[in-house]
């Protein structure tokens, strides 16, 4: 096992992101509207709303890292807490 710890400190952690078969499926639905919708809307109004769909999730996905860290750090702290 290799030692996140100095990984993360030394800046060589990477996360691996697994690419499932729903996450593909999702993707390729993204891009049929995608498409549909350059067909119908401006190219600066389409640009505009990925911009801000994007910032929007880049803040979700942020939140969501915070709190799964913070359950993680409450979880190793309530077992080190209990006595056996």
């Amino acid at each position: 096992m290799k030692n996140m710890l100095e990984e993360i400190y030394r800046g060589s952690y990477e996360r691996t992101f697994v690419r499932s078969p729903e996450y593909e499926k999702a993707v390729r639905e993204m891009d049929k509207v995608w498409s549909a919708a350059e067909q119908t809307i401006d190219k600066e109004t389409l640009e505009a709303l990925w911009d801000t769909t994007a910032a929007i999730s880049i803040y979700e996905s942020y939140s969501d890292f915070r709190h799964g860290f913070r359950l993680g750090a409450a979880l190793m702290l309530e077992v080190f807490a209990v006595p056996d």
